[in-house]
């Protein structure tokens, strides 16, 4: 009961989440006498997240194989890679105490596909599944993490990884005006994109001049 009840308080929720009635196994949270619930159906209550993780872990247990043959392919996709990609750097500004919320793959590339699969910054294609090149996309935090940045969609940009690595924690516009491909059409452009993301309400603080204007 106890590993079952520490992944449960551990666990963000998600859309869909809520606290219901207590189960009849008893998967209380954070001492409120209530279980996280999902997916509400015409019955009293959805169905218990952990019970639901129980039932999940059995099925798994028992198709071990199948569930890793198909990780791996998911894993060769454009889809899978930007999830696992996502994931690691959730985990690091996780880590870290910042904010930071789940972003979507599909997402992720409706952003990358905004900039015409294009770095924001250098402009220059991007490759995405290749990983090796210097033009490879990574997911740049126009805050950084190390100056409290938020992990969301209203903080990130498609970059090469030339163009990652050289920003680092440095005020993005500073740093962008050095730069011999500064452009400011690419710069307008990343101050639109990021005006029109809705930014967390606990991090507002953060907000640069010009995303206040």
């Amino acid at each position: 009961m106890s590993k079952i009840i520490n992944w449960l308080n551990n666990r963000e929720f998600i859309d869909g989440d809520y606290l219901g009635n207590l189960c009849h196994k008893d998967h209380q949270y954070r001492n409120t006498g209530k279980s996280v619930r999902c997916k509400p159906t015409d019955r009293k209550n959805g169905k218990c997240v952990c019970c639901r993780k129980i039932q999940t872990d059995k099925h798994y247990l028992k198709n071990k194989n199948y569930y890793k043959n198909k990780a791996t392919n998911w894993n060769q996709t454009l889809e899978g890679r930007i999830y696992s990609r996502e994931a690691s750097r959730r985990q690091k500004f996780k880590d870290s105490s910042n904010h930071v919320e789940k972003i979507f793959h599909k997402n992720i590339i409706a952003r990358v596909n905004t900039f015409d699969n294009k770095c924001a910054y250098c402009g220059i294609n991007l490759e995405i599944l290749d990983r090796t090149n210097q033009n490879s996309l990574e997911i740049d935090h126009v805050i950084p993490k190390k100056n409290n940045g938020s992990h969301c969609l209203a903080n990130i940009v498609p970059s090469c990884r030339s163009c990652n690595q050289d920003k680092r924690s440095k005020n993005m516009i500073e740093w962008y005006k050095d730069q011999p491909f500064y452009s400011k059409a690419r710069l307008n452009k990343i101050q639109n994109v990021l005006n029109q993301t809705p930014y967390p309400s606990n991090q507002l603080e953060l907000l640069h001049n010009w995303q206040l204007a």
